[in-house]
């Protein structure tokens, strides 16, 4: 057995209650088709063959959407496969919140549960992208109460950015540990919302940026900004590494892709009904497809000044934004703005750090910075 652990990516349906603007599968979200639990049982049983240590991913669409009941049979199914066969698995669910109840989170207390949830915010201009951040609000407070690992996913556009301090200072004060990214530029959202890369919104990360590392009263973890300090100070973890060759998504419908990230029929791996052995993952037209398409990606990003860093960055992210192989595409522009706010204040950090001088940084920042042996 393999040691190193393999992540999937189930998608229990494409159907989502909301319509949010920026959302990358807002085109399917009213598909209700249902994954079978036979097609669970048959992918377990062909990852299992090479991969005992498992890390199952629920996305959509809303996968909540499914019903309690449906949910529930889905975990009996992946319990049974484990018990079977002496399998370690970890179960993540990302959610928008609003269906979460009493049952749901003892489930997720249950079985172990990490669960992200999608969440920007009270202000009006996110009750405009993102309805029912209310109710989501007083969801988020049960799994507090049965104290489900949970985190908070936000995204911010070229309008709520404005917004970043003040929902970070409200997060910290709730003790959500937080992430955020930029809305997609997938061709779906208006384009006053597009995030544009100038001076001001260099400015507007900066802030937030600094005003993260200097908060002496943090309490909570900023997974986004995090991995970058880690990947800049070390010098040698790299933002983005290919992670395609441990990773498979299905779908409802059965068919297979690398992972959860909408895809072009171009990268399908195939369809748990043609696959019977691990290695057909990788062994196929698609798989092949997307690894070219990454060499490609990274041939023409050499020349960038931080190619070290972000290695090209994540293919699924460039076939998302319509970048594909190109070097300036939507994520490649964020990831510049970014490490160009970062590069000069860990600099900074590492001879203050180096003097001992670590009393005004972030508390979290620098604990988890001693656990990782960085200082």
């Amino acid at each position: 057995m393999i040691a190193k652990k393999f992540y999937l990516t189930l998608v229990p349906t494409n159907e989502c209650g909301l319509a949010c603007e920026y959302c990358y599968t807002i085109q399917n979200i009213n598909d209700k088709t249902r994954i079978k639990f036979d097609d669970i049982t048959e992918i377990m049983k062909i990852i299992s063959q090479n991969n005992n240590n498992i890390e199952i991913l629920f996305i959509g669409g809303e996968p909540t959407s499914v019903g309690y009941e449906y949910f529930n049979k889905i975990m009996s199914t992946l319990i049974d496969i484990k018990e079977k066969n002496n399998l370690n698995l970890n179960f993540v669910m990302q959610t928008n919140g609003i269906s979460l109840n009493e049952l749901w989170i003892k489930l997720f207390k249950k079985y172990d549960f990490k669960v992200g949830v999608s969440f920007d915010s009270f202000n009006s201009n996110v009750e405009h992208h993102r309805p029912q951040s209310i109710k989501v609000e007083k969801n988020i407070k049960l799994l507090q109460k049965y104290k489900v690992s949970f985190s908070i996913l936000s995204v911010f556009n070229n309008e709520t950015i404005n917004d970043l301090l003040d929902n970070y200072s409200l997060m910290n004060k709730l003790k959500y540990n937080y992430k955020i990214l930029p809305m997609n530029d997938n061709g779906y959202i208006e384009e006053k919302y597009k995030l544009k890369f100038d001076e001001e919104n260099y400015q507007k990360i900066e802030n937030f940026a600094k005003k993260w590392l200097y908060d002496t009263s943090c309490v909570i973890q900023m997974r986004s900004f995090h991995s970058i300090f880690y990947t800049l100070l070390a010098q040698e973890i790299p933002l983005c590494n290919s992670c395609i060759e441990n990773r498979v998504s299905i779908r409802p419908d059965g068919s297979l892709f690398p992972c959860g990230r909408p895809f072009d029929d171009k990268y399908k791996v195939g369809h748990i009904n043609d696959i019977k052995d691990f290695s057909q993952f990788q062994n196929n037209d698609g798989y092949k497809n997307l690894i070219n398409l990454k060499i490609d990606k990274v041939n023409n990003c050499l020349g960038c000044k931080y190619f070290n860093i972000c290695n090209g960055g994540c293919v699924s992210n460039n076939i998302l934004d319509n970048s594909y192989s190109e070097a300036n595409g939507f994520y490649c522009k964020y990831t510049t703005m970014v490490l160009d706010v970062f590069t000069p204040l860990v600099n900074t950090s590492k001879k203050d750090i180096s003097n001992g001088k670590i009393d005004k940084y972030n508390p979290i920042l620098i604990n988890d910075l001693k656990i990782k042996g960085l200082i």
